[in-house]
């Protein structure tokens, strides 16, 4: 299984975000959804992730919907009776 994993770099996250780069948004949701059990987070690129969404876009989301938007990626890890979609590299 550990060799399946898969690391998600901070731009696919950002593009989630990216209402001005609609391919590259709809990349990322397929990329996020093809077996999600396998992704991987890291803490860095949480981080990384607030700070771009919220000062490096042309359309920044507010801090409260970014902070809300890394902890629903956070909560995707800790849902009751499945198997853990992103882990803590």
């Amino acid at each position: 299984m550990s060799d399946d994993l898969r690391f998600v770099d901070t731009n696919v996250l950002v593009y989630l975000f990216d209402g001005d780069s609609p391919a590259k948004q709809e990349v990322a949701r397929r990329t996020l959804k093809d077996r999600p059990e396998y992704l991987v987070l890291s803490i860095q690129v949480l981080g990384e992730f607030y700070v771009s969404v919220t000062r490096k876009l042309a359309k920044p989301l507010a801090p409260d919907a970014a902070r809300k938007a890394v902890a629903d990626l956070c909560a995707r890890g800790h849902e009751a009776g499945h198997r853990v979609p992103f882990r803590t590299a």
